[in-house]
């Protein structure tokens, strides 16, 4: 468990780019069902390792999540020309925003993938925390979990993938 993800930016979706309603192709479809399919499985893992008191690395988690990752990609995705129509910040507040909490800002034309991307690289992330600090709170890991869980249902939800 020793990958440093220092340099790793978390592509956001610029706020003008979140969808309010969204029809995914077939191809879209199948990559993100499959990617919350691996988000579920992985919770429903270290579910069952806390219920049983299993204390082991998050290995198997990590990995599962690595997988929905590689799969899903990135989808369509560029760097947006912000202008002052779509946004009230000055430039170098977005970027000193951004480079201090490693965002970075995209636009899609596959938003689904974009999001869900989003959210198995922050699960990941919280995976290597937990891994990494053996004496968080259990309390506000459960809690946490959850919170991942929901998101995962939302976005079932969302994407019409029932």
């Amino acid at each position: 468990m020793t990958d440093d993800l220092s340099n790793l930016n978390l592509d956001l979706l610029v706020p003008w780019d979140l969808p309010t309603d969204l029809t995914l192709s077939i191809q879209e479809k199948e990559v993100v069902t499959h990617a919350l399919a691996q988000l579920i499985t992985s919770l429903e893992q270290e579910k069952i390792k806390e219920e049983t008191m299993v204390k082991c690395p998050f290995k198997e988690s990590i990995a599962l999540i690595n997988q929905a990752i590689a799969t899903l990609g990135t989808g369509h995705q560029s760097i947006p020309n912000t202008t002052k129509e779509k946004i009230s910040l000055k430039q170098w507040e977005i970027i000193d925003y951004d480079r201090y909490f490693n965002i970075q800002h995209i636009e899609s034309e596959t938003p689904a993938i974009c999001i869900v991307r989003s959210v198995l690289l922050t699960y990941r992330q919280f995976l290597y925390l937990c891994n990494q600090n053996p004496n968080l709170d259990p309390n506000n890991v459960i809690r946490q979990r959850q919170g991942f869980e929901a998101i995962a249902l939302l976005l079932t939800r969302i994407f019409n993938l029932e």
